[in-house]
């Protein structure tokens, strides 16, 4: 008995980005560095970056998905890191990109296309920014921060495994920092700041006036406080003096000398915060009259990094 042997053929139709067999398919031909990102502690600064992609024969969309890596020297333990990102564009990012390899919409990565009819060696740039934030205010040093990049051959959301992938870097430098402001009780910083006036008008003992001094820095500092007159108020017309009295946050601090007076000897860095020392000077009393007019002095505030 004959059997005979039937054959079915199945035909499969693909639909989609197609690929020439000869060719190597997308690729990452480039993502570059960015460097020379110094940190400013007033304003954010901004640096600039370029992924490229090659067709190698490729027809369709692609995409591109950031994952940061690391981030070298770590902060000791009472810092904080520089805080940055990275974003679609270059001359004015507004969409931050995921940096964890898992973006949950389609901008919060970088993606393009290539028509049909593109050669083999057609490319396609995507613009991106480094934007390195003024808060928290990190201790100093060089910082590197490696990202891997992974391309995909779909848009959003990516599919399948990354066809292509690189590494690149974002470098940071940051300086020393020390920085000082004066102002009325309970004023915010303002590097502006530097001047205040503690106006008494009519003079009477055992009045009082106060100013906030804030201090941000990360590094080490000490802080000092002197007078002109000696600790006392000088007659403009005559050069008479009245004594008066100051404190640095309930410490009372001697004037009397000439010499600086100490407010902070070997302080910490105050790092993302500010270090506030409140004075308070005080008319002393006195036995006699004052001499008419108007009585001044002028106190120095120094701050030094260690």
């Amino acid at each position: 008995m004959n059997k005979a042997l039937r054959l079915c053929a199945l035909a499969v139709t693909l639909v989609g980005a197609s690929l020439d067999a000869t060719a190597a398919g997308p690729s990452l031909k480039s993502v570059t560095d960015i460097s020379g990102l110094v940190y400013s502690p007033d304003s954010a600064v901004k640096g600039a970056g370029k992924a490229v992609v090659q067709s190698g024969g490729y027809v369709g969309p692609f995409c591109v998905v950031f994952t940061q890596l690391a981030l070298t020297p770590s902060p000791s333990s009472a810092a904080e890191a520089p805080s940055f990102g990275l974003y679609e564009g270059a001359s004015s990012p507004t969409k931050a990109l995921a940096l964890d390899g898992a973006p949950s919409t389609a901008d919060e990565l970088l993606s393009g296309g290539f028509a049909e009819g593109s050669p083999e060696t057609a490319t396609a740039a995507l613009d991106f920014s480094a934007i390195l934030s003024p808060a928290p205010l990190p201790a100093p040093g060089s910082y590197i921060a490696s990202f891997r990049a992974r391309l995909y051959a779909s848009a959003y959301p990516p599919a399948g495994e990354a066809v292509d992938s690189a590494t690149f870097s974002v470098s940071i430098q940051v300086d020393s920092h020390f920085d000082i402001s004066i102002g009325g009780q309970g004023s915010a910083f303002s590097l502006f700041s530097t001047n205040h006036s503690l106006d008494f008008g009519s003079l009477a003992a055992n009045d009082s006036r106060s100013a906030d001094i804030l201090v941000r820095s990360n590094v080490g500092y000490s802080l000092s406080i002197a007078s002109v007159r000696g600790g006392a108020l000088a007659n403009t017309h005559d050069g008479s003096l009245l004594a008066y009295t100051l404190s640095a946050n309930g410490l009372p601090l001697d004037l009397g000398s000439g010499l600086p007076a100490s407010l902070a000897v070997g302080a910490s860095a105050t790092y993302g915060s500010f270090e506030r020392y409140r004075i308070v000077v005080t008319i002393s009393n006195f036995a006699e009259l004052p001499s008419e007019g108007d009585y001044t002095d002028m106190l120095t505030i120094t701050l030094m990094a260690l």
